[in-house]
């Protein structure tokens, strides 16, 4: 399966969404990404290195200075609820929460890992030291956790991808299209359940 641009995608997005943002703005406004606010980068990398003592690499920094994490959900996937996007990372990732991402399987967080977005039944979680994003079964607990992509932008644009495939175009999804696409060592399992999932969905 061939991955769309982020440039392709916003177009994309802005067509399917547009007319459901305009009579349902609550329901459909974080489907399509906005630009991200001036202070976005500077707040993430600031609670980044608060929490992992880590520079952002510069694929995080520019999806940061690109889209607005607050307001995004992608896929199902939500970014940011009520609070700035940094905020939400010093929430859900600080020692001294009530509930840790991490609690059923680490006695600690692993010090260069936050926790990202969450869906259903899915979190993310991303290694800010390499780079690589990763996911779980919120059930099955972070100790599952497996490699999904290589680098946030990758993985938004296979999310976006695989959101946006019609039933008529996707077909079986193809396991060796997956990891050509994100790399050997990335998931197919993941990626084929989100395709057959958007597949219906759509």
């Amino acid at each position: 399966m061939k991955l769309r641009t982020l440039d392709d995608l916003e177009k994309v997005l802005q067509g399917k969404y547009a007319e459901d943002v305009r009579d349902f703005p609550a329901k459909f406004a974080k489907l399509i990404p906005r630009s991200a606010p001036t202070d976005q980068a500077v707040q993430v990398q600031a609670a980044v290195k608060q929490l992992t003592g880590c520079d952002c690499s510069s694929d995080l920094i520019g999806m940061m200075t690109r889209w607005d994490f607050t307001h995004l959900n992608v896929a199902g996937f939500s970014f940011g609820y009520q609070k700035t996007f940094a905020e939400r990372l010093i929430e859900n990732n600080r020692s001294d929460a009530l509930d840790t991402w991490w609690e059923d399987a680490f006695e600690q967080r692993p010090p260069t890992h936050l926790f990202i977005a969450q869906s259903d039944p899915y979190g993310l979680v991303m290694n800010v030291q390499s780079d690589a994003v990763l996911a779980y079964v919120a059930s099955d607990g972070a100790g599952t956790a497996v490699k999904v992509a290589h680098g946030l932008s990758m993985c938004l644009r296979m999310l976006l991808t695989v959101q946006l495939f019609s039933l008529g175009d996707l077909g079986s999804p193809a396991v060796d299209d997956i990891k050509g696409a994100l790399g050997q060592d990335c998931d197919a399992q993941f990626w084929s359940t989100q395709i057959q999932h958007w597949a219906e969905f759509n």
